[in-house]
């Protein structure tokens, strides 16, 4: 039984267990008795483990807590029939808006306390196994389960969705990133290729530096003197220096994406450049500031130095960025 109940702790499923129990017996000289009392061995063994994981839960979240959490999957969320089908829904598309939909998840999530301290006790394994046992089952279903056992599966079905979103928003992150710099690589191919493309796109910097009402007189003269001495410039400028400087002229969107991004708790191993750099936008955001503050000790990449570590401490944030 003991043996049963530590391959059942870190494996819930007990398709092939009849199968290694009758292997651990043979090895160990024990006379095979007939399946069907193996059978209920292994049944009592699965009942034993999950009433520990059910008290553990519940020992980590409270009665109230878990039976919130499971009223919550049965009731209508985001033009889904329930919470539980929109949790578990997968997106279509690395839209996003799409991503939208998936930061709306984790916030749903975090509102309701899924991402408080979860037990150690119930590992990855038993979290997909339980979660994917109430995924199959309609909420109006799961209401006629028995109380403790549906305890154990709101709990794991919760911690797995938060798990899922966070995955697949990350995901979403590294398509929308490679996205947004092959956009910026064909618009600068296309430019290249077209003579009068870089006298629209002078005019159209020069017009949009002159419009925005948050430039001093001084920063304003000197965002145009740059413009011209791009212009100017004979030296024909590398075209990854091009993809980043339309990169910096699509800050919009980053910065909307990078706003949600950094109420996530991200953790490192070790000491990470990019964890650092999210502290600091977190503090930046919040004191709503437009500008990096100097002497900014994190490097993120070689080829984004010079804008950070530039006068301009404007366009240093948008580097950062």
């Amino acid at each position: 039984m003991r043996w049963l109940k530590e391959r059942l702790t870190g494996r819930p499923e007990r398709d092939d267990l009849l199968y290694e129990l009758k292997r651990w017996l043979y090895e160990h000289h024990i006379l095979i008795v007939h399946d069907r009392l193996l059978k209920r061995l292994i049944v009592k063994a699965g009942q034993d483990v999950e009433g520990s994981l059910t008290d553990g839960v519940i020992g980590a979240f409270g009665d109230a807590t878990l039976d919130n959490w499971s009223r919550l999957l049965a009731q209508p969320a985001n033009e889904h029939r329930s919470l539980q089908q929109w949790l578990w829904a997968v997106p279509l598309r690395q839209s996003t808006h799409q991503m939208g939909d998936v930061f709306t998840k984790i916030d749903r999530l975090y509102a309701i306390g899924v991402n408080q301290g979860w037990p150690t006790l119930c590992n990855d394994a038993a979290v997909r196994h339980y979660a994917r046992r109430c995924a199959r089952r309609p909420p109006s279903v799961s209401k006629r389960v028995e109380q403790r056992s549906r305890r154990l599966e709101a709990a794991c079905f919760m911690r797995y969705a938060l798990r899922s979103a966070t995955d697949q928003l990350l995901s979403m992150l590294r398509h929308w990133v490679q996205k947004a710099i092959n956009d910026a690589t064909r618009e600068v191919e296309s430019i290249q290729l077209d003579p009068n493309a870089r006298l629209r796109e002078f005019a159209a910097a020069v017009k949009k530096v002159a419009l925005d009402a948050t430039l001093a007189r001084e920063e304003l003269s000197r965002s145009l003197c740059e413009l011209a001495d791009r212009a100017l410039d004979r030296r024909k400028p590398s075209r990854r220096s091009l993809v980043r400087a339309r990169l910096l002229a699509k800050r919009g969107q980053a910065r909307a994406i990078l706003a949600r991004l950094i109420r996530l708790p991200f953790e490192a191993q070790t000491t990470h450049p990019v964890i650092n750099a999210l502290d600091v936008l977190r503090d930046l955001y919040a004191r709503k500031a437009y500008t990096l503050p100097d002497r900014i000790a994190i490097r993120l990449g070689r080829v984004w130095r010079d804008a950070i570590d530039g006068y301009d401490r404007h366009k240093a944030l948008l580097a950062f960025e």
